[in-house]
């Protein structure tokens, strides 16, 4: 699930975990009942930190560097706890890619369930054509993809796209925002065109 850094559960475990954060891509996966591998050391100018945190006292446990030859240590098989969340900040190629937090519990966060209107395919698809770049030449590119590949015509997909910004699934710009990705996600269709 993508959100943002305005919920303040949110905020305070980024603020716990990494208070020189301040970017705004979070991201949250839940029910990871996997094992996983916590190796952080820097390599290529990518590297991936991990803090352990408890959530009901936000006491964290930072993860040291480590699964280099030189460190007496390697996690490699991590279970995350009932009632403590894993979270990571990665940064791959020198940029920053955000803040994921993995739960084994329940959803941290509410999931808002007030879509009463059911998706089309068209609507789907305009929400993935939101991959592409707006304009090119004065022309807009989304529609012109959507056109030669579903031959949508641009009245049904205007259409489609008012109805996705009264939804809240896109910005009145035409972005796609972090409701729209959830959706998007719930989607079973092919996610590419």
């Amino acid at each position: 699930m993508f959100t943002g850094t305005s919920d303040p559960l949110v905020k305070s475990v980024i603020s716990k975990a990494f208070p020189n954060y301040h970017g705004r891509k979070v991201q949250i996966k839940y029910n990871q009942t996997g094992n996983f591998g916590l190796n952080s050391y820097w390599d290529g100018g990518s590297r991936k930190y991990y803090v352990v945190m408890e959530l009901s006292t936000m006491r964290i446990l930072p993860v040291p560097q480590n699964g280099t030859m030189f460190d007496h240590m390697d996690i490699k098989d991590f279970k995350i706890p009932n009632g403590y969340i894993l979270v990571k900040n990665e940064i791959f190629c020198g940029q920053d890619m955000g803040i994921t937090i993995y739960t084994p519990d329940a959803p941290l966060l509410a999931e808002s369930n007030d879509n009463t209107t059911k998706l089309e395919k068209i609507d789907y698809d305009v929400l993935i054509s939101c991959s592409y770049k707006s304009s090119y030449m004065g022309k807009d590119a989304r529609y012109q993809e959507l056109k030669r590949y579903f031959k949508y015509t641009l009245v049904e997909v205007n259409a489609s796209r008012e109805k996705l910004k009264t939804m809240g699934l896109m910005n009145k710009n035409g972005a796609i925002n972090d409701r729209g990705r959830n959706e998007l996600e719930k989607y079973q269709g092919p996610k590419y065109f």
